[in-house]
């Protein structure tokens, strides 16, 4: 199995490089396949929300469509589909961030019950429990 960075996933998303860009469609699209995926660490798919989020200001919906349809790409595989696909469905839903909700997923799938925090809008979601920070 082989593994891409974010780069790739940007240059494939972006089509903004003339040289790059088609390489990384050709790997993803057309080289990769169902029997022989690309694996995408979920520190990529964090770097892609922060991308999307942060620098382009893209609107939580159509954030939320991006990661899903990478989620969903045949020819992708994700080192924990689980708990990114909770996090994707949880950030189109709340307030909170997809990061706050990625950690949540995570703890879950390890075992926590809840995750504690001092966020306010994560602490809106069942899987997050509000620290008091005063007495």
């Amino acid at each position: 199995m082989r593994a891409i960075d974010t780069n790739v996933l940007v240059r494939y998303l972006r089509n903004d490089d003339p040289a790059q860009s088609p390489i990384a469609r050709r790997l993803i699209d057309d080289e990769a396949d169902a029997s022989d995926p690309l694996l995408v660490p979920n520190e990529a798919l964090v770097e892609i929300f922060w991308l999307l989020a942060k620098r382009q200001k893209f609107p939580r919906a159509r954030i939320a469509d991006i990661l899903w349809a990478l989620l969903d790409h045949a020819h992708l595989t994700f080192s924990d589909r689980v708990a990114l696909s909770a996090a994707v469905d949880a950030y189109a839903q709340g307030p909170a961030g997809f990061v706050d909700y990625l950690i949540a997923a995570t703890a879950q799938a390890g075992g926590a019950e809840y995750t504690l925090t001092f966020d306010r809008e994560a602490a809106g979601s069942a899987s997050f429990k509000l620290l008091s920070s005063g007495g």
